[in-house]
């Protein structure tokens, strides 16, 4: 029969040991959860804006009526007006610039754009 020291001395290692495995496992999955965008997520829209505030790049992008804006603080060559793919994963968007390298930025903002309005009625001749 083990002795009582002996005891202690097993639960102070397995204490110690298991939240540190915790940790371990929790810093493994938070880097998996943003490994990147998967190819069925991605989109293409059109990029209606780039606007720079102080060091910090938004760009925007239009697909149907939604306007999606991520940001950061590194200039990326792109065209305002043309197509660009990109892809929202979390709070991350992925945008590929002219060359087909793929850039992450933060997710800002999702914005939809109000309707259309109706055409107007024919008038009816007098």
């Amino acid at each position: 029969m083990p002795s009582p020291q002996g005891r202690i001395r097993a639960t102070r290692v397995i204490g110690s040991i298991v939240p540190r495995m915790l940790v371990t496992l929790a810093v493994l999955s938070v880097g998996r959860v943003d490994l990147g965008a998967s190819p069925k997520n991605w989109k293409t829209g059109e990029l209606v804006g780039v606007d720079r505030i102080d060091n910090h790049y938004e760009y925007r992008i239009l697909v149907s009526r939604d306007v999606y804006t991520g940001g950061d603080s590194k200039f990326i060559s792109l065209d305002v007006g043309s197509l660009v793919r990109f892809c929202i994963n979390g709070r991350s968007i992925y945008l590929v610039d002219k060359a087909g390298k793929v850039h992450k930025m933060r997710y800002e903002l999702q914005q939809l754009l109000p309707p259309a309005p109706p055409p107007p009625k024919a008038s009816a001749p007098h």
